[in-house]
């Protein structure tokens, strides 16, 4: 294709160099360049002394359309898609138009605009019915049933699967089997079908791994791993999941790492490895933030209001006197706005869901102190709620920089960390332990009066006195615990650490209350 077009421009044939350019592109497609095949599709497009046909634009379109949503760059991508698609309708290619009205589908499923990505490839599956295109109802038959169990539709979701896998099936196309048969074992597991997940699993990643096709084999990996990771066969998901990231990053699917990194991240946290969970998480939600973001999803709808826009805008003129029609194209656009508001909204809560990730203190792996009144504030509401009592707890390592001077800042953290997991055993699963600040750390206990409360602290200041951290360094620790009365969270923290700081004038090493 490099040659041809070389040849092309020397001759100065711009009919041939027009087709070298296309087959460049396609080549630069599949060899998933498509940063390449972008360039050459739009120097088609822009270079004036290239004549292109009506259809031979919306070819281009097309391709663009496809490449663009290759690199995530889904607001270019939806705006070629929606040009191809004007193109096909007009000169009723049901083909065309229903391969366009799919990947449409799948633009707005990736931003996550269901409604819409619903509404078009419902749209692309009726054509292709109309058509008579068994391979195209198979393909869209089974993102339809993705778009039902993201909406947790699981039975209607399987049906639809079945039936993709059994179209495919008929018509013998094997290499388009893995995702239906890793959407169906998902769909298993979801339903809780135990023994029915792994066998579809496997079949997968043959085909995959027969077909040489690393995408496939990668996404079969990872649903693998995600599988036992959920079965808590934990050395096998580790396993799988670590290899299935290899292969993604190695093909640089940007989609597919982030999803696979967001799998090693719970799998670590079940692991209670939380280190390696907050490590993979921060990761995955930096991948997250370059292919996903609000403005992405507002862009993505500003441009398909504009194409329905220009769409009536044309009906308008030529048949002016459909008045009642414009009236009706306002509201829903109004209807439109409301509903980006309201997306802009749900994305806002998603990203505070991922901001309590970020919450855990990487060193001992407790709470961190982010939000840590607005927390208690909710307990202390709790406690009054329900007439229950609730205590706190304040921790602090008595005389910690001379440690830290005299035996380095490894065996202060070393310090740290056993002093962490000593607190942690010695308090119920549903107390809060958090590191308040460098070597103090805190403790909420709900429902438990003062005296409990003391002797928990006593138990925790015991154990800290028997373990020896570093050859002859011992340590020991003071603490301050109060029961709430009428304070906030805020006064609650001041008073027990008040108490704290008694018990260190004391003398340390004992807990004041």
């Amino acid at each position: 294709a490099e040659e041809a077009l070389r040849l092309a421009d020397s001759g100065k044939r711009n009919h041939l160099k027009k087709k070298a350019l296309f087959h460049l592109s396609k080549a630069h497609s599949k060899l998933r360049d498509y940063q390449q095949s972008i360039y050459s599709l739009r120097t088609i497009l822009q270079e004036s002394d290239i004549e292109l046909t009506e259809e031979e634009k919306a070819d281009c379109h097309d391709s663009l359309g496809t490449a663009y949503w290759n690199i995530c760059d889904y607001d270019s991508a939806l705006e070629n898609l929606l040009s191809a698609l004007d193109y096909y309708e007009r000169v009723d290619d049901k083909r065309r138009k229903s391969a366009v009205e799919a990947n449409i589908g799948i633009v707005f499923a990736d931003v996550e605009e269901d409604e819409k990505a619903l509404e078009y490839t419902r749209k692309a599956l009726r054509t292709a019915e109309v058509s008579g295109n068994e391979a195209q109802r198979a393909s869209y038959l089974n993102n339809l049933g993705i778009l039902l169990f993201r909406q947790d539709e699981r039975e209607e979701a399987l049906q639809y699967f079945l039936e993709s896998a059994r179209v495919k099936e008929q018509l013998g196309e094997e290499a388009k089997l893995v995702t239906t048969y890793l959407n169906i074992a998902d769909t298993y597991a979801e339903l809780g079908v135990k023994d029915k997940v792994i066998p579809f699993l496997e079949k997968a990643l043959k085909i995959a791994i027969d077909n040489d096709n690393v995408r496939y084999h990668a996404r079969a990996l990872r649903s693998l791993g995600s599988y036992y990771s959920g079965n808590c066969c934990y050395d096998k998901a580790e396993s799988f999941l670590g290899e299935a990231l290899k292969m993604s990053e190695q093909i640089a699917n940007t989609k597919d790492t982030a999803a696979v990194l967001e799998d090693l991240s719970i799998l670590y946290e079940r692991m209670g490895d939380h280190y390696r969970a907050l490590k993979y998480k921060k990761e995955q939600m930096e991948l997250q933030k370059k292919i996903f973001s609000e403005e992405t999803v507002k862009k993505v709808a500003e441009t398909h209001t504009l194409y329905e826009v220009k769409k009536k805008e044309l009906e308008t003129e030529l048949l002016r006197e459909r008045t009642e029609e414009l009236a009706r194209l306002n509201r829903e656009l109004n209807s439109q706005y409301r509903d980006l508001q309201a997306t802009e909204s749900a994305l806002r809560e998603a990203n505070m869901e991922l901001q309590m990730k970020m919450e855990i203190d990487p060193l001992t792996g407790l709470l961190n102190n982010q939000r840590i009144y607005e927390k208690l504030q909710g307990y202390v509401d709790n406690s009054r709620e329900n007439k229950e009592p609730l205590s706190v707890i304040m921790f602090d390592i008595d005389h910690f920089k001379k440690l830290n001077d005299r035996y380095g800042h490894a065996v202060g953290n070393k310090a740290l960390v056993e002093i962490g997991r000593i607190i942690k055993e010695s308090t119920r699963e549903n107390d809060l332990v958090f590191r308040f600040g460098g070597e103090e750390f805190l403790v909420v206990l709900p429902c438990r009066r003062i005296g409990v409360a003391i002797q928990v602290a006593e138990r925790v200041r015991n154990a800290v006195e028997r373990v020896a951290f570093h050859e002859d360094a011992r340590i020991t620790i003071s603490g301050g615990a109060k029961e709430l009365d009428q304070q906030s969270a805020h006064e609650l923290i001041v008073e027990v650490d008040k108490l704290l700081y008694k018990a260190k004038n004391s003398g340390r090493n004992r807990i004041a209350g």
